[in-house]
């Protein structure tokens, strides 16, 4: 799965945009009174203004081994945010290394250096190696609905986890992170996730593109026919 664009609210759009434009250093690509988009490697994110009390969890996947680079460049800039007093976490059974921070809503974000994917970069780390947007978060109290919707119209298979609590689907490139929002909470600050609407275009390894819009906890998707 790889994720081409994705669609999020704020009611905070110039700090946000401000933040991803200056301590992320990433392109913005396009503004609107409302919105505003930036590049992240191969994907595209974009802010909209929006009423809503959004809460977000999402990652970008970087280099496999360059996780300890990207923490002394983040660092510099803004506070990680630590779990049992590690700054990086390490995933055993995912082979994966990750780090977390805050953006100027409070979203939760993840750098993720997955070594599976032998993603090698021998330049020092800068923005340039935040490569694409490779997680979003999907609060609900129906993992299995969900899954089964993914499942049905996008072909998209369970990558760990269950129904109970927590569900990855999708694959190392581009993930729908599933959890319960009443059993399980968002590492690492153990916050509870929120189900807040987003929309995502991806496509499904096989060549078929798809759009996603979530909201109310009802998921729509409709593929691209072109």
């Amino acid at each position: 799965m790889k994720i081409n664009k994705l669609k999020l609210f704020t009611r905070n759009l110039n700090e946000q945009k401000e933040f991803y434009k200056f301590i992320l250093e990433l392109e913005l690509l396009e503004e609107t009174t409302d919105s505003f988009s930036v590049k992240v490697g191969e994907s595209i994110l974009t802010f909209v203004l929006g009423d809503d009390n959004t809460f977000y969890h999402f990652a970008f996947n970087i280099p496999s081994f360059q996780i300890t680079e990207s923490y002394e460049w983040i660092k510099q800039k803004i506070d990680t945010l630590t779990y049992e007093g590690k700054d990086i976490i390490r995933f055993e059974s995912w082979n994966a290394e990750a780090l977390y921070f805050y953006d100027a809503d409070k979203n939760l974000v993840e750098f993720i250096a997955r070594k599976n994917l032998n993603l090698i970069s021998q330049e020092k780390f800068s923005k340039e190696n935040i490569l694409y947007i490779s997680e979003i978060g999907i609060p609900t109290l129906d993992i299995s609905k969900v899954f089964n919707t993914l499942n049905n119209e996008s072909g998209l298979e369970i990558y760990d986890g269950d129904f109970e609590s927590f569900c990855a689907i999708g694959n190392e490139t581009g993930l729908f992170i599933v959890m319960n929002y009443l059993v399980k909470k968002w590492m690492p600050t153990m916050e509870e996730g929120k189900p807040s609407p987003f929309e995502i275009n991806f496509d499904n390894s096989h060549g078929e593109i798809f759009t996603l819009i979530y909201k109310n906890e009802e998921i729509k998707i409709i593929k691209d026919v072109r």
